[in-house]
């Protein structure tokens, strides 16, 4: 539940997700691509190596590609 003080705007609906339900979550489908097209069996060196190969992948992904692991039945009115 958002905080009481908070003020939501009248086109802005609160989705809330179950506890303990990632699969329901859009950005863990994103890090679950990113996982298979970047890190996977990939040893790296360093923090930076690590953050190059996922930055390249998501500079590489189509906007199509993108919108297709994130949309989401329960989030698209």
């Amino acid at each position: 539940m958002p905080p009481k003080d908070l003020k939501m705007p009248p086109n802005i609906e609160p989705v809330y997700l179950p506890p303990h339900s990632p699969e329901l979550n859009p950005v863990e489908r994103l890090w679950n691509w990113l996982k298979r097209n970047t890190i996977r069996n990939q040893f790296f060196q360093t923090l930076d190596e690590v953050m190059d190969s996922v930055g390249n992948c998501m500079k590489n992904a189509t906007a199509s590609v993108l919108k297709s692991m994130c949309a989401c039945n329960y989030i698209l009115h």
